[in-house]
């Protein structure tokens, strides 16, 4: 079997992780990467790398990488990567924590509709101070991206009554809309939910214009990629009043810099790219990483592969 570095820090748990996860003396052998300078002076060596974040430039000397296999579902710390070799195979852990981000979505668009950050500034200074929030039901959520996320924020939507329009590639249903009516959906959604991976097609997709597509009043919430929306394009729609709050997990730049505007934006919620940090949230990958180590050795189709081209 296939040596597997694991690149991450600290990393000998996740050695014994994969250990204890294998059928006893079948396991990979398994050396562990601590850092990106020793990463670079074994790039050469390695067959199988297990990442969560891979840096870039240091492909070119990889003559032997065979596989990447992300811990995470997006791909765009990796990629576009010219330098990689064309052989080398990419798999993530696409819809492994759907779950845990559907669920956060949900949390936030629930907690900007019943006004929550405004009620916790209030408990603090313990203000009683009844206002009229408002309700979701009746109301319209568009969704960018209808995969394993955006599926099961659908379901969540519509049970609270909400009327749900989607956004895919691959339009399937009379509300499941192609990328051609991305401005239409806009315009009819008081709630919009990001669940798009960032690619090329998607970089900056919400920008000045389309953010002001969105009706007066309405409410973004981004659980997917930082960069599909343009943050200074948001900060001012959400200072100007056009937009009535946000709640954001991700971002362009992470950790968020203690100067980003939009930590001081009106009405928003900001969380540390935690959505999918489900319980065990590493080991639940390493059977996909043990999968796939064997798929590649039998010549098979990997698990959760990624498509270079499209960039997830």
């Amino acid at each position: 079997m296939s040596v597997v570095h694991v690149y991450h820090e600290p990393g000998a748990w996740i050695r014994d992780a994969i250990a204890e996860a294998s059928p006893a003396g079948t396991g990979p052998t398994v050396v562990v990467v601590d850092d990106e300078a020793e990463l670079r002076a074994r790039i050469r060596e390695i067959e199988v790398l297990f990442a969560a974040v891979t840096p870039r430039g240091i492909w070119r000397e990889a003559g032997r990488l065979r596989l990447i296999q992300l811990m995470g579902a997006g791909a765009d710390r990796l990629l576009p990567a010219p330098d990689l070799p064309p052989r080398v195979r990419i798999a993530g852990a696409r819809g492994v924590f759907a779950a845990e981000v559907a669920e956060h979505a949900l949390a936030l668009t629930l907690a900007l509709a019943r006004a929550l950050p405004t009620l916790v500034r209030r408990q603090d200074e313990r203000a009683w101070q009844p206002f009229a929030s408002r309700t979701l039901a009746a109301q319209t959520m568009g969704i960018l991206g209808m995969g394993n996320v955006g599926r099961r924020v659908a379901r969540g939507a519509e049970a609270l009554g909400m009327r749900v329009l989607g956004l895919s590639r691959r339009p399937r249903a009379p509300e499941i809309w192609g990328p051609d009516r991305l401005d239409e959906l806009l315009a009819s959604s008081n709630v919009l939910v990001v669940a798009l991976p960032l690619t090329l097609d998607t970089s900056r997709l919400l920008d000045y214009r389309r953010l002001r597509l969105l009706p007066p009043g309405a409410w973004l919430v981004n659980v997917g990629r930082g960069g599909v929306v343009d943050e200074a394009a948001l900060d001012d729609a959400l200072r100007e009043g056009h937009l009535g709050g946000a709640g954001l997990d991700v971002f362009d730049e992470e950790p968020l810099s203690p100067k980003n505007p939009l930590w001081s934006a009106p009405n928003v919620l900001i969380t540390p790219h935690l959505a999918g940090l489900g319980v065990r949230y590493v080991e639940r990958i390493i059977p996909i990483l043990l999968d796939n180590v064997r798929r590649l050795e039998a010549g098979e189709a990997l698990t959760h592969e990624v498509d270079r081209d499209a960039g997830y």
